[in-house]
């Protein structure tokens, strides 16, 4: 299911998310067939569709991703119901919860009829189930091609209409989960980091990943966007920030002074003064990275030490030191990391390291 104004890709459970990561392996691998007969050659387009079935479990696991939406867990995620656990991962249990009207009486009720009557995962029902099989065993047992027909013709509409019983229990989520009127914050830089790695892995990138260079590149992109995400969490939820400052991972501190290199002396070295709330514990050390949290400037800690009132830190500022104002106080974290360049440098880089040629 996708959304229109947004390349959102809605999945009922996550053993939905399974088959469709065991059907992309056996899809992107179905040209293995050493068979010579063109015959038992794969169409390119069951390779294509191998490739985006991997694509989607890919990017699920992106940190911060924004596409692919598994909806049970995301439900789980923003609704705590009280029902027990199975009922919790049964989507149809859980949509009736969702859009049941406020005081009603019988929605445990109603979710225990949902949890009872359909299936919990991406599956036909008992009966429908039981029917295919006696199908199957009549094809295996058929004398004439038009009763094989018959049967693959009876299977094939059962399957269907277990297709469409599940997405009218996807659509039916869908609209209670957005019904609910959930507080709405847009992350912007992480919407559209997903919308162009999406497009250039579809347009360009159909290569599978178990090479070198094909596993570095996903390696650098999984710690570009884990940093990204990281960084639209502290910059938007409070609750967030405060969580990563008593871990030591975060701090509040106001700039206290501002040294800039005199102007024809290199190489430079651009420096800022913070002092630095006192909190339990921080984990600050010399050569770190940090930013405002938010903002577009930070820099290298060069110095460090504890003061009676909290810490004190020297700063060397790499860019954006015109645009340092003194005051504060400002919420800082560890800078995020840089969006990687996939350039005839990488390459040669990741080729030394692992000793290829």
């Amino acid at each position: 299911m996708v959304d229109c104004d947004f390349p959102r890709i809605y999945i009922a459970n996550p053993a939905g998310l399974e088959l469709l990561t065991v059907m992309a392996y056996r899809y992107e691998n179905a040209d293995r067939n050493r068979n010579p007969d063109a015959r038992y050659k794969p169409a390119p387009q069951i390779l294509r569709l191998g490739y985006l079935l991997r694509l989607i479990k890919e990017i699920y696991h992106m940190p911060g991703q924004q596409i692919v939406v598994v909806m049970t867990e995301k439900i789980k995620q923003h609704f705590v119901t009280g029902q027990i656990p199975p009922k919790d991962g049964h989507l149809g249990a859980l949509t009736m919860w969702l859009s049941a009207p406020p005081g009603s009486t019988t929605t445990h009720a109603d979710a225990d009829r949902w949890a009872l009557e359909q299936p919990a995962a991406a599956m036909l029902t008992r009966d429908g189930d039981e029917f295919v099989e006696h199908r199957l065993h009549r094809i295996r047992k058929a004398k004439s091609a038009a009763e094989k027909l018959r049967c693959k013709t009876e299977i094939e509409a059962v399957q269907r209409a277990g297709v469409a019983a599940e997405w009218r229990v996807l659509e039916a989520a869908h609209a209670a989960f957005w019904g609910r009127a959930l507080q709405h914050r847009s992350y912007a830089d992480l919407t559209s980091e997903n919308v162009s790695w999406l497009k250039y892995r579809l347009d360009n990138y159909v290569l599978r990943g178990r090479r070198a260079i094909s596993m570095s590149k996903r390696y650098e992109l999984h710690e570009y966007h884990a940093s990204l995400h990281r960084a639209e969490l502290l910059a938007n939820d409070n609750m967030r920030f405060e969580q990563e400052r008593a871990s030591g991972n975060a701090f509040v501190a106001s700039i206290s002074a501002v040294r800039t290199t005199p102007r024809g002396i290199n190489p430079k070295d651009h420096r800022i003064e913070l002092e630095i709330q006192h909190q339990p514990k921080i984990r600050l050390r010399k050569g770190q990275h940090v930013q405002i949290i938010g903002g577009k400037y930070g820099g290298e800690i060069r110095e460090f030490a504890r003061t009676p009132s909290g810490y004190r830190a020297s700063v060397r500022i790499t860019d954006g030191i015109k645009s340092v104002t003194l005051g504060g106080p400002y919420r800082w974290g560890e800078r995020s990391s840089a969006e990687p360049s996939f350039n005839m440098a990488y390459y040669s880089k990741i080729k030394s390291v692992l000793g290829l040629p």
